[in-house]
């Protein structure tokens, strides 16, 4: 590995290697995206930069309800999932959409009841911006007080991945999340 680049506040790293064709079909399957890496006490080693491009599943909480949505950031960051999870929070679907249209995130969960914009308009302005931009949308995962029954029917057909009724375990939302992976 080759690697250059003058050390400043903001550098770039170009690393140029030689891989087996077996590492090649190994990275292939790994999802990578830009992250910074530190660099402290001069330690650029191999370990750092491969840690620097392991994937974090990106996930965008929307919540209005503040001790809901405080609960539900602490479960999903925990626990044995808690190095692998980049969470980001809003109150509403209008500050939701800002986020996801600033970074795609790999998975957005949202309540549907909430002021300014519910989470059924959210997902439709989700699906027509990524739409408009020819990409796939983030899969949503929708989740509810009401016990409507015909309202999971809906969201599903509106093009929801996932419909949790509350109270529900924090397993359903890792169950709908760790599927929808599987399907990608």
């Amino acid at each position: 590995i080759r690697l250059g680049a003058k050390i400043t506040s903001r550098s770039c790293f170009i690393a140029n290697t030689e891989f087996s064709s077996e590492s090649l079909q190994h990275l292939a399957t790994l999802k990578t995206h830009p992250k910074s890496m530190d660099y402290q006490n001069g330690d650029l080693s191999l370990t750092n930069l491969l840690r620097s491009l392991k994937h974090k599943l990106s996930i965008v909480l929307v919540e209005d309800d503040e001790e809901l949505r405080s609960i539900l950031a602490l479960v999903l960051t925990g626990g044995d999932r808690a190095n692998e999870i980049d969470l980001r929070v809003a109150e509403n679907g209008k500050e939701a959409l800002k986020c996801i249209q600033s970074r795609k995130p790999d998975f957005v969960i949202s309540d549907i009841q909430m002021p300014e914009m519910t989470g059924v308009e959210l997902l439709s302005e989700i699906h027509r911006d990524f739409q408009q931009k020819g990409e796939t949308a983030p899969p949503v995962i929708l989740m509810t007080g009401n016990q409507e029954s015909n309202e999971e029917v809906k969201v599903l057909a509106l093009g929801a991945c996932g419909y949790l009724k509350k109270p529900f375990s924090v397993k359903s939302i890792w169950s709908i999340i760790d599927s929808q992976r599987k399907q990608r």
